[in-house]
């Protein structure tokens, strides 16, 4: 579902430390990308809302006496219970959002499945819609600088002392709350009192300032990756970070893009990517 992307080609190269490698045909892979293109603008089209609850249609209205389904939508069927909605469905499937998505296509159009209602109005009503987008926001950029500052001990090590230097500008208002430590730490500061510090601005700006800090963090980092490591630990470090979008896009995708998440996400690459052309000429 991607509008765009990067990558890098080594004539001849195999990439190095890979698990295992699969061969696959250049031109089959183009294809399937550009029918999943062409399928997915028709899933969308019927793919319920991400507040409305799922069940199995009790008395399916078929034509005929037996019907045939495929493996993926079996494993479906067997998650599908009119208490969860597209997001949990997705999160819960061990397929990945296509073929999710795509699974639940197929039962919809066939008359397998079918709306069993909405959340509870009042637990929506009660739901803190900035606190929330504030936690995709806190874990995403959370992960993003550790997997830089990971980076750079994998490259120099761990007694490295120049990025742990240049990120320490950093440590004031709003960004002091992303040191990029392990997610999984006691390090890690407390989301409640991020969230405070990001309520203590007013209200009609605190999105706008904490974005716009995030963003300029994310891309200088970026940078002196490039700066102190070379080109090709850039491009790992973006595939690294980009990896972390994911989830959040997945899970919440009304918000994020109300939000605009996505958008100022890809904005910080997309500068850190420009100030590396202009650096290298």
């Amino acid at each position: 579902s991607w509008t765009e992307g990067e990558f890098i080609f080594h004539e001849g190269q195999a990439p190095k430390n890979a698990p295992f490698l699969i061969e696959l045909n250049t031109m089959s892979v183009i294809m399937e990308g550009t029918r999943r293109i062409d399928e997915w603008m028709e899933i969308q089209k019927v793919l319920p809302p991400d507040d409305v609850l799922l069940k199995l249609v009790s008395n399916p209205r078929i034509n005929r006496e037996e019907l045939t389904i495929s493996l993926d939508e079996f494993r479906l069927l067997t998650l599908i219970n009119g208490e969860r909605t597209l997001p949990e469905l997705i999160d819960l499937s061990p397929m990945g959002e296509f073929v999710t998505c795509r699974a639940l296509y197929r039962l919809i159009v066939n008359k397998l499945v079918e709306v069993a209602g909405r959340r509870d109005q009042e637990k929506a009503e009660q739901e803190d819609e900035e606190e929330i987008i504030l936690k995709i926001i806190f874990k995403l950029y959370t992960n993003c600088f550790y997997r830089i500052r990971r980076l750079i001990d994998d490259y120099l090590g761990e007694e490295n002392e120049r990025f742990p230097a240049f990120v320490a500008q950093y440590r004031k208002g709003l960004t002091s709350y992303f040191p990029g430590v392990d997610p999984q730490s006691d390090l890690v500061p407390s989301f409640d009192k991020f969230m405070q510090a990001v309520r203590n601005q007013p209200a009609s700006i605190r999105y706008h300032v904490l974005m716009s800090s995030l963003e300029q963090m994310l891309s200088d980092q970026l940078v002196q990756v490039y700066r102190m490591l070379g080109v090709g630990p850039f491009h790992q470090t973006l595939s690294r970070v980009k990896k972390e979008i994911s989830e959040p896009l997945a899970m919440r995708r009304e918000l994020v893009k109300k939000y605009k998440l996505e958008d100022s996400f890809y904005g910080s690459l997309r500068r850190a990517e420009r100030i590396v052309e202009m650096v290298r000429g």
